[in-house]
């Protein structure tokens, strides 16, 4: 099996060969205008080349598969590595849905006590509302009393004055 420097050394020999410089240069005239190539000496150039080719390809080959196979192994460990976080995500996923549901229960419980609290303030303040008004209204009941019984005791007293001045 030939290498790169073996081709390399054949395509020099072949471009003197065809007495041109480079590869662009090469045709198959420069061939046919030599006359020392023989017919044996084409043939060996030619399986020389096919050599080489089939060299070339062969690496190119065994390059791809080892590629092919680092890729699998890259894409396989990517595949386990994305498994185990897909889920983790899933574990803080389900970790943040019941974390969420109970400070749902949280908020429910703690809106419970404030309308506790209201209801409690509601209350207080009605009995303190009763309480304010009946006492306003047994201060202005003692107040009526207290007018009406002195204007009774007045009115008594005049009547009392005026049948005795008669």
């Amino acid at each position: 099996m030939f290498d790169t420097t073996d081709g390399e050394k054949w395509l020099r020999t072949t471009l003197e060969g065809a007495s041109v410089q480079s590869v662009t240069a090469l045709s198959h005239h420069g061939f046919m205008k030599n006359k020392t190539l023989t017919r044996e000496a084409m043939a060996k150039l030619l399986c020389e080349a096919c050599e080489i080719v089939d060299g070339q390809y062969l690496k190119r080959v065994r390059e791809m598969n080892m590629l092919m196979l680092n890729l699998e192994q890259t894409s396989d460990e990517s595949i386990e590595m994305l498994e185990k976080n897909n889920e983790k995500l899933e574990k803080e996923n389900e970790k943040l849905k019941s974390d969420l549901i109970q400070y749902q229960k949280d908020v429910v419980d703690l809106q419970r006590e404030l309308l506790a609290a209201k209801d409690q303030q509601l209350s207080d303040l009605k009995a303190t509302v009763v309480a304010s008004v009946e006492d306003t209204v047994k201060a202005e009941f003692k107040s009526y009393s207290s007018v009406v019984q002195q204007r009774y005791l007045k009115s008594d007293y005049i009547e009392v004055c005026s049948t005795e001045h008669r």
